[in-house]
């Protein structure tokens, strides 16, 4: 018997809402939200396009990811007064 494969319904909540607005992250979790929300526009477009389109996608999901979040500076090393200079 065969099994019938069905596409996967992209949830609508992954691409029109955003993280909680203010919510803050640091360099992996950013990175991986980025590439998450480029997926599912890359998705919509029905993964059709160029290398011109996987851009845009990219850096679309970037500015999307950045108003919806507050980026956590690095950690610097103890005694390291060259931020407050």
């Amino acid at each position: 018997m065969k099994t019938r494969r069905t596409s996967r319904k992209t949830p609508d909540t992954a691409i029109t809402a955003p993280p909680q607005a203010g919510a803050t992250c640091c360099g992996d979790m950013r990175q991986s939200m980025i590439a998450e929300a480029a997926y599912y526009r890359a998705e919509r477009r029905g993964f059709c396009g160029n290398a011109d389109d996987r851009l845009n996608d990219w850096l679309e999901a970037e500015a999307q990811i950045a108003r919806a979040t507050v980026v956590q500076p690095e950690s610097s090393s103890p005694g390291d007064d060259s931020q407050t200079r």
